[in-house]
């Protein structure tokens, strides 16, 4: 009987401890809340008294998230939750009164965060009761000394901090993507404007850009350079990174060194000796392969990112035990087949780091294409999404922004299909070199 009382004690505590850790998250959040909700009271032009209901309301989700944390009951979490509802029924009323004088803009923003808010608010009715019930089963001793070490205002206002800057740092990255895409949907040619949130939209500069301009077919020459200088590089660097792991010959050392050293020096240093390599090429192979080709381009990125990738993958390749080759010779396997069949599928994260750097680095490049290339029908995406704002006589950043999004959906595709292995393949091949 001892021993099921002791579990049920313990049941208890841990119970407990997990509604402390909740009535954290909520103090942290509402006082993040408060705070947002009082510099728009201070900061934002509305009428005086709606300034000051905002300041009243963020200071009591402030004061209110202290006090339940200092001493945590249910009466403070229900408190607390009413405020947050509040909060978020001010912010729904946003959109309804915008909605009656015909915009939109803003309001559909608030709307979504007032719906948070109330959400959240609402939750804490539920936390109230199952507070109630586990206070109730708990001495008020055991209750003061679980509080003492679980639930403290130091540890809640580090953690409120943090969140903030995190929030902070998360708004400072998305603000310029979001603007970039708020003016690709603007009327005119303008980038700048008076409002954060266009109250008017409109797809003509998406359809402009697809129709009356040439940027579908820069975006397959960025694709196809892209994909060809990525398969070319990755053979190589697969290749080599396992020779110079796994063999020794003559010349290893210093061949890693050179490497290594070759990286030391900027790629703008190599640009006029490759121009006249490209411009004999030309010559070579009867314009085939040269200056004002694709060809030309993918050999000069397939090539330069060898000796990088070389390392990545060396490295990841000394982390890996010889054991799994072996084994494999033993079963009368040959070294490429224990190459393919063995090592191959292990290396899938560090391949995956290796196709996205190669990848991303000619899509984003423009010095070097807008050197190589003169052709309007060669340029890739950079060169191109140039001519939109280098006119004469005008510039017309909205195409520009249009442009911008939807080149943009090539990089997101690939990271997203290869992200599960990114953060390995990035971690392990960091261990050996």
């Amino acid at each position: 009987m001892k021993k099921n009382g002791d579990n049920e004690l313990s049941w208890n505590i841990s119970r407990y401890i997990e509604m402390l850790n909740r009535v954290k998250d909520r103090a942290v959040s509402s006082i993040i809340f408060g705070l947002v909700i009082a510099i728009m009271g201070i900061f934002l032009k509305y009428a005086v008294p709606l300034r000051i209901f905002l300041v009243l309301v963020g200071i009591y989700l402030i004061g209110e998230s202290i006090w339940m944390v200092l001493s945590p009951g249910a009466n403070k979490i229900m408190l607390n939750g009413i405020g947050v509802i509040i909060a978020g029924l001010w912010s729904i009323s946003i959109p309804v009164m915008s909605l009656i004088h015909g915009k939109v803009g803003i309001s559909l923003v608030w709307g979504l965060v007032g719906l948070i808010q109330v959400i959240w608010g609402s939750m804490s009715f539920r936390d109230t009761r199952r507070f109630s019930e586990m206070s109730g089963k708990l001495d008020d001793k055991i209750k003061k000394m679980i509080s003492r070490t679980h639930l403290t205002l130091r540890e809640t206002l580090k953690l409120t901090a943090m969140h903030t800057l995190l929030l902070t740092a998360l708004f400072t990255i998305l603000f310029p993507a979001y603007w970039i895409l708020a003016a690709s949907f603007k009327k005119g040619g303008s980038l700048f404007s008076t409002e954060l949130f266009p109250s008017e939209y409109t797809l003509a500069n998406y359809y402009k850009l697809l129709t009356k301009t040439k940027f579908l077919l820069w975006m397959q020459n960025t694709v196809v350079l892209c994909v060809c200088a990525s398969l070319l590089a990755l053979v190589v660097t697969v290749t080599a990174g396992y020779a110079f792991s796994r063999m020794r010959f003559p010349g290893r050392k210093w061949g890693l060194m050179t490497m290594i050293i070759i990286q030391m020096f900027p790629a703008a240093m190599a640009m006029v000796a490759i121009y006249k390599l490209l411009l004999y090429l030309g010559k070579i192979t009867g314009g085939a392969v040269g200056l004002n080709t694709i060809s030309g381009l993918i050999l000069v990125y397939a090539g330069g990112g060898i000796p990088f990738n070389t390392w990545i993958i060396k490295g990841y390749l000394d982390g890996l035990p010889k054991e799994l080759e072996e084994s494999a010779y033993i079963d009368g396997a040959t070294q490429t087949q224990a190459f393919i069949k063995v090592i191959l599928p292990l290396l899938m994260p560090i391949l995956a780091v290796v196709t996205i750097f190669n990848f991303i680095g000619p899509y984003a490049d423009f010095l070097f294409p807008s050197i190589v290339l003169t052709g309007e029908t060669k340029f890739t995406l950079a060169v191109g999404m140039r001519s939109f704002i280098t006119g004469s006589f005008s510039t017309n950043w909205t195409q520009f922004a249009a442009a911008s999004i939807l080149g943009a959906l090539p990089i997101l595709i690939i990271f997203f299909a290869l992200q599960r292995f990114l953060v390995e393949g990035l971690t392990k091949g960091a261990l050996k070199g």
